[in-house]
């Protein structure tokens, strides 16, 4: 379409219809002329994550914010991972590989859901997770390993290794760096989508996001701690 077309001019809205795509595979263009200057926008469909996204919401909806087999922060991590996945979603993320993993992780969580299962309760290795902090009532991303041997309700006893990401870094990219499987040729945020085999450790590691560039001070300290007492 041409936003020119029939004399518009100045700053007044300009409203389209789009005709509905169904159903909506691969990559569609939209292209619009601009005093002359053509402009493209590639729409690229992403049935699998928002096939996810409704399942859970929908489990969501179904399951009490109270529910005795949920443990605390299991409910946070499911919102917040939805959350994150819309906004990829929505801002034409081109990272079909890594919103591809992410997708299946959130299809997975609603489906525990479903059947009334704790998404994490018998889950190890690493996760991304997030708790709702009492500081400003917003979800506190960290990154969460979980050693092999780890039974709920034992009575063993594991050591608690804390790594706290450097300047512009991320959860899951820290958590990398912390098993020996950094690349200092991708840049961190690539890294915290693209998550690699770790080696077996038997403790549990925390890789708290603590507010981004805080210096993990004041708010950021705050976080720490947070999630510290929770693994605990």
């Amino acid at each position: 379409f041409d936003l020119n077309a029939g004399g518009t001019t100045g700053g007044s809205d300009l409203v389209v219809s789009l005709p509905p795509i169904d159903p909506w595979t691969g990559t569609a263009t939209l292209e619009a002329v601009v005093a002359g200057r053509v402009v493209r926008s590639s729409l690229i469909a992403r049935p699998a994550s928002e096939a996810a996204l409704s399942r859970l919401d929908k489990a969501l909806a179904r399951t009490p914010g109270d529910a005795t087999w949920l443990a605390a922060g299991s409910l946070d991590s499911a919102r917040h991972l939805g959350r994150r996945l819309a906004r990829f979603v929505a801002r034409g993320d081109q990272d079909t590989e890594a919103q591809a993993e992410e997708a299946k992780e959130v299809d997975r969580i609603a489906a525990d859901l479903e059947r009334g299962v704790d998404p994490y309760a018998s889950r190890t290795g690493a996760m991304r997770r997030a708790l709702i902090t009492p500081f400003d009532a917003a979800p506190t991303e960290y990154g969460l390993y979980v050693p092999p041997g780890f039974k709920p309700g034992g009575s063993r006893r594991y050591p608690l290794v804390v790594g706290l990401h450097g300047m512009n870094s991320a959860p899951m990219s820290m958590m990398r760096a912390l098993f020996g499987q950094d690349d200092e040729h991708k840049e961190a945020a690539w890294k915290d989508r693209h998550p690699v085999p770790l080696p077996p450790v038997d403790a549990f590691v925390i890789t708290p996001y603590a507010h981004g560039n805080t210096m993990y001070r004041e708010i950021g300290e705050d976080d720490v701690l947070f999630v510290m007492e929770w693994a605990k």
